[in-house]
């Protein structure tokens, strides 16, 4: 198909991917999963990484069941005895034991299908609907592409790709951690374990002396008391005042724990922990139209208040609580799925090249979320150039491949004027795709000649000596495609030995380049092979 394409004058897919490293043979992953039960139920792919986060479909070897798992997860559950790695193997052993003495009413198909479509996710299968209690479903995530089991009760926290990560205290802005995390009101010096505080009295403990304020005898008052639930209402509490004068009522063992509460509380009092210092995403879509008053500089993210938003991506409006709107459920918008921390958001400028032939919005991905696309991109500078990398390539800052300068030699550049000069426009480093290629392959000059695909390759004497099998096989796939090769290699290299009427080698003298000489040769070779 793709080789019709190029003949027929069709536009080509070009895609660009940050270099990637073979960190795992396929005997490397078999030996891994077969640990766990699992076996890989997707084609190996020598030109990817294999690192301990990377998601790997696999099939349970006692259940048949295909889903997506970490590799990083897989070697820390297989350590586990007794427990499978597999989650339907591991969910039908729990919902089967004794935990649940009575069936319960479990979904049909259609209802099972409803469930999940109303979560962003597709059923896949319904995993035997008949088990105690409730049912397994096998779902695939329509924004990662990833497939998972899941119990039917956890089905609305639909998958961890639409989970925001900044809700983590780790990616929380600096001023919720300056707030979250003040200044200590209180160092315990000594440390008792609940059963230890079970025979020790409140005398032994300078910390609590020091703030001990009632009339019970210290002496006779255990820290920790003998049984937290049997206690009458006030049974237990003993009143405490702090070196600042606040009285309040605690268990010993809970004071000498934390402190004076009310000292903890001033300690955050009047901080300005607002929606606008600790979500700026949240505060971004604050609808200031119709919520009066209240702005995200006066309302906290924990507050309660129904107020109202507008999307960032649609403009649509809706009532929820900045409370809700922090928890995962809240995170997207109710009419077109936007999440927070995504694309968009984080990356404005690369939202802006993402093109709008993708199947999903920039709003809906996240910079590190795993697709089962390569999204297509769009060049700033030139309208022309368009070509396919991977999310994470373009944050970790890949350009339009046909723009940069950088892993360009000089005398690659000035072959490429002179081919542009002499043949036509011309392309500088595009990268294609091709369903029969092993590698992301970019070309170094490209263009369409007298209605053919040609790909003339730069081989320095330097950097292909020794590589001649890396450049046949780059060859003869650029073959396979439909295009017309030349590769001009320097003196010193041998020829590539490649039999094909569309395929060419020219001489260059890299120590005297002469790059419109070598062009015009190239040029006579390439009218010899489409004549012929």
């Amino acid at each position: 198909m793709a080789s019709a394409l190029l003949r027929a004058g069709a536009p080509v897919t070009m895609e660009v991917a940050m270099p990637r490293k073979v960190l795992r043979t396929r005997e490397e992953l078999d030996s891994i999963l077969s640990a766990a039960g699992l076996e890989l139920a997707e084609e190996y792919d020598s030109q990817r990484s294999y690192p301990k986060n990377a998601w790997l479909l696999t099939r349970c070897k006692t259940c048949g069941t295909v889903a997506d798992y970490r590799l990083r997860y897989v070697t820390d559950k297989a350590g586990i005895a007794g427990e499978p790695v597999c989650r339907a193997c591991y969910w039908r052993e729990w919902l089967r034991s004794d935990r649940f003495p009575s069936p319960g009413a479990c979904p049909d198909e259609p209802s099972a299908r409803a469930l999940a479509g109303a979560h962003g996710l597709n059923l896949v299968e319904l995993l035997e609907p008949g088990l105690a209690h409730e049912a397994l479903l096998l779902v695939r995530c329509r924004t990662c592409g990833r497939q998972f089991v899941v119990r039917e009760r956890d089905v609305p926290f639909g998958c961890s790709c639409q989970s925001h990560p900044s809700t983590s205290s780790h990616y929380a802005p600096p001023v919720t951690r300056e707030v979250t995390e003040p200044e200590p009101t209180h160092v315990q010096r000594t440390f008792l374990t609940r059963d230890q505080g079970r025979v020790t009295p409140v005398s032994e403990v300078p910390e609590l002396m020091e703030a001990w304020d009632d009339e019970r005898d210290p002496r006779e008052t255990m820290v920790c008391p003998s049984g937290w639930w049997a206690m009458a209402p006030g049974d237990g509490q003993y009143r405490f005042r702090c070196a600042n004068g606040h009285r309040t009522y605690a268990y010993p063992y809970t004071y000498l724990q934390n402190g004076c509460p009310a000292c903890r509380g001033n300690a955050t009092k009047g901080t300005g922990l607002y929606l606008a210092d600790t979500a700026p995403e949240l505060a971004a879509e604050w609808s200031p139209e119709r919520n009066g008053r209240w702005t995200p500089e006066n309302v906290r993210q924990s507050s309660k208040r129904s107020v109202w938003w507008r999307c960032l991506a649609c403009g649509h409006e809706w009532e929820a609580s900045p409370r809700d709107r922090s928890k995962r459920d809240g995170q997207l918008c109710p009419s077109c799925g936007k999440i927070q921390g995504s694309l968009a958001w984080t990356y404005p400028r690369l939202a802006e090249q993402w093109d709008a032939s993708n199947p999903v919005s920039p709003w809906r991905v996240r910079p590190h979320s795993k697709l089962d696309f390569v999204p297509l991109w769009d060049c700033p500078e030139n309208p022309s150039h368009r070509w396919r990398a991977e999310i994470s390539s373009r944050v970790a800052g890949a350009e339009c491949p046909e723009c940069v300068g950088t892993g360009k030699s000089r005398v690659e550049l000035r072959h490429f004027e002179a081919a542009r000069r002499l043949l036509g426009d011309a392309r500088s480093g595009a990268r294609y795709d091709d369903p029969g290629f092993t590698n992301r392959w970019s070309i170094d000059i490209s263009l369409r000649y007298r209605g053919r695909m040609v790909a003339i390759e730069y081989d320095g004497a330097h950097w292909h000596l020794g590589k001649e099998d890396v450049d046949k096989r780059k060859s003869e796939e650029l073959l396979g495609a439909g295009f017309v090769v030349v590769r001009i290699r320097e003196d010193g290299l041998p020829s590539l030995g490649i039999a094909s009427g569309d395929y060419a080698e020219v001489c260059a003298d890299g120590s005297a380049p002469d790059p419109e000489g070598v062009i015009e040769r190239v040029k006579e070779r390439l009218d010899a092979i489409i004549a012929s």
